[in-house]
């Protein structure tokens, strides 16, 4: 999956957000942005990212750029709230969009908007994902799953259920921007964290929703596609509490990895 990255301007003030402070640089040009776009490989997947993409008024311009170099998919990573604008999502699916993966960090209002720092940010991303679903939009999710939201991850599973969610991805949080500076309320420990998600695990399966749980080793082949990665993290060291073990340690190095290049494979 190639990746475009349209800026880190975002709508959301996520409290573990890796790019934190990344947010306050300006996005790229238009003319740089369709450059990037015509250096694609016909035929390839290309994931629009930010930051929030949807923010960009080039996004549509992009993806109908993208379609016609023969992109497949064409995804864009989003947190949703744009999509609850009346006519917004029927535009996207016009320029040629395949797919959404869009943010859900809780199975309510409150949890999801404490985790997003924006109030009625859930109530907006759940709106954006019934008009994305009446345009036949496919989406999956992607939960972060903090110290917050994850003895509630079953719960979650449901939500991204019954909202028509193709699959549901489980990321644990990565100690960077954000979730660095607020890693002693944001950062689970492993050992608690680790029956609440293969619970949620178990329960996607039942309900025959593919599930992808990289932390657990579980992934969904067949979805793997419409995941675009993590893309790039602000990188701010962390302290770790002796004796506390944290679940995002391994996973750190690779993450913060990602500010030497761009990412072509799926690490999301």
């Amino acid at each position: 999956m190639h990746r475009i990255e349209l800026g880190y301007r975002c709508n959301n003030a996520c409290v573990f957000c890796g790019q934190g402070r990344l947010r306050e640089l300006d996005p790229p040009p238009a003319d740089e942005l369709e450059a990037k776009v015509d250096e694609l490989p016909p035929g390839v997947g290309v994931a629009f990212v930010g930051g929030e993409p949807t923010l960009s008024e080039s996004l549509p311009r992009l993806i109908a750029r993208a379609r016609a170099r023969g992109a497949r998919p064409v995804l864009v990573q989003t947190n949703g709230r744009r999509l609850a604008v009346a006519g917004y999502a029927a535009s996207l699916v016009a320029a040629g969009l395949d797919g959404l993966e869009v943010s859900l960090h809780g199975a309510n209002a409150a949890m999801h908007d404490y985790h997003t720092g924006v109030e009625d940010s859930f109530r907006q991303t759940v709106a954006g994902l019934r008009r994305a679903s009446a345009e036949r939009l496919r989406f999956v999710t992607t939960t972060v799953v903090t110290r917050s939201n994850f003895r509630h991850l079953t719960e979650i599973v449901r939500v991204a259920h019954a909202l028509g969610a193709r699959a549901a991805r489980f990321d644990v949080v990565v100690e960077a921007g954000n979730a660095a500076r607020n890693a002693p309320r944001v950062v689970p420990a492993w050992p608690m964290l680790r029956p609440h998600l293969a619970r949620a695990v178990e329960l996607a399966h039942g309900l025959a929703l593919e599930c992808v749980a990289p932390a657990l080793g579980v992934d969904a082949t067949s979805a793997a596609d419409w995941y675009a990665g993590p893309g790039v993290f602000e990188p701010v060291a962390a302290e770790t509490p002796p004796g506390e073990v944290h679940v995002t340690l391994p996973l750190r190095r690779r993450a913060l990895g990602a500010l030497h290049g761009p990412i072509q494979g799926r690490s999301h």
